[in-house]
């Protein structure tokens, strides 16, 4: 008898268990679905931000000579 009692409440604790990590799954995969649009988004756009960082660091290296060559003129 006890242990037919204590199987029911480990049965009860599983049932339990899975019935409040349901939404927990849910979440996680809505998450993960907006990850991977993010993702792709920033692969689509990765390039052009790459070509305008490109020219920012070729601009700042070209006015950082332009001062140095005046500062020690």
């Amino acid at each position: 008898m006890n242990l037919d009692v204590g199987l029911m409440i480990l049965g009860v604790a599983v049932l339990l268990l899975v019935i409040f990590c349901i939404p927990v799954l849910v979440n996680l995969w809505r998450a993960v679905q907006n990850v991977a649009v993010t993702l792709e988004t920033l692969n689509a756009n990765l390039p052009a931000i790459l070509k305008n960082l490109e020219e920012i660091s070729t601009n700042i290296n070209n006015s950082t000579s332009a001062v140095t060559i005046l500062v020690t003129a």
